[in-house]
């Protein structure tokens, strides 16, 4: 190595030169690091100004105001208007949608990035008693016919005819007399049911008879209520059945007979047994083609269409019920406050304050 090389190295090595190269490197750390901080700011920016102001799309409740909206998990708005527009983050959410007096009302509903989605609630009213002088209105009560089955000579059938029609054209026939028949009509139909056989439902408009079930042995039919639009009726019901007992001193055990009374539903369709909660004696035909009924848990409705039941006043008991051709309803129902206090006030003769241990109510639903 020459002289001059050896100068080169001893300068490049000197304090001054090593001195510009920390510095150089210093000012590399510091940019990296300022750029690093700088990336992480933005990012920390975006994703605050995408939560707060951009990652989100409305829910429009449309309805009845006012209302609540609840929002699973995410918060609950008071709306004293409606439309109301609430803004929500993206996705799918849980809604609880609630009115005073009214039943809860829920969904599920995806909420989109800057779009609006709608959600319109059918409130349904809780029932309620409102207590009033007196019934209102003329009283609903369900129209019926009269049919009759003849023998027709010319198709050695027997025909169903109505009695008012002069020419008595047959509206359904049948190859063979029918077995013990009950026959019960409305103006736009009739039921026919064997006893014990099949049950008919024949359609006085289109003459269409339908085979909708049968009878057993030991039930005998004893009453019915159509509907107002005649696709439905109500049927009372006994069934006989026999029991054998023990008899003390008698070899051979005692038969006694018991009788239980039980209600169907027939349509168009179908021939249904209820359960024991509605008794026919309880249960009437509104002009709405339900069936109101009481029993120990309070009064209901009953659809025949979904054999469905709703209860709409608990534990009330009617003593009277009016249902009015509007489909208004009516009850009167026991005031056990004043009996009560009736009773432990002191033997006196009856006046007409005794009438007031009743009281007269409207069924708001």
């Amino acid at each position: 190595m020459t002289e001059e090389d050896l100068s080169e190295n001893s300068q490049e090595d000197s304090p001054e030169n090593l001195q510009e190269f920390d510095e150089k490197e210093r000012k590399d750390i510091f940019k990296r690091r300022v750029f690093i901080l700088g990336a992480l700011v933005f990012v920390a920016t975006f994703f605050l100004v995408w939560n707060l102001f951009l990652n989100f799309g409305t829910l429009n409740v449309i309805g009845e105001a006012p209302f609540s909206v609840t929002v699973f998990e995410e918060k609950t708005v008071d709306c004293t208007a409606s439309p109301c527009e609430i803004k929500l983050t993206r996705g799918d959410k849980i809604i609880s949608i609630y009115k005073t007096g009214y039943e809860s009302y829920g969904g599920k509903v995806e909420v989109k990035l800057w779009d609006t989605v709608d959600m319109n609630p059918k409130f349904t009213l809780i029932p309620y008693l409102k207590e009033v002088q007196a019934f209102e209105g003329t009283k609903f009560v369900p129209e019926t016919h009269t049919y009759n089955l003849l023998f027709d000579q010319a198709t050695s059938s027997y025909k169903l005819v109505d009695p008012l029609d002069s020419r008595q054209k047959g509206l359904s026939y049948f190859p063979e007399k029918l077995n013990n028949p009950v026959i019960f009509g409305a103006s736009g139909s009739c039921l026919i049911i064997e006893q014990p056989g099949n049950v008919y439902f024949i359609d006085i408009g289109t003459g269409q008879r339908t085979t909708i079930g049968k009878t057993e042995a030991g039930i005998k039919i004893k009453a019915a209520k159509p509907s107002s639009n005649s696709r439905y009726y109500m049927i009372s019901a006994e069934a006989k059945a026999e029991a054998k007992t023990e008899s003390a001193g008698a070899d051979a055990p005692a038969t006694t007979e018991t009788i239980s009374k039980t209600t169907f539903i027939a349509s168009g369709t179908s021939f249904v047994e209820v359960d024991g909660s509605l008794a026919f004696e309880k249960a009437w035909f509104t002009p709405m083609n339900k069936i109101l009924f009481t029993n120990e848990a309070g009064i209901s409705f009953y659809n025949p269409e979904t054999h469905s039941t709703k209860l709409l006043i608990e534990k009330k008991q009617p003593k009277q019920v009016f249902i009015t051709t509007k489909g208004r309803l009516f009850v009167e129902i026991a005031d056990t406050q004043a009996a009560k206090a009736t009773q432990d006030a002191p033997a006196t003769p009856k006046t007409a304050a005794t009438e007031s241990l009743t009281k007269k109510f409207e069924i708001i639903y």
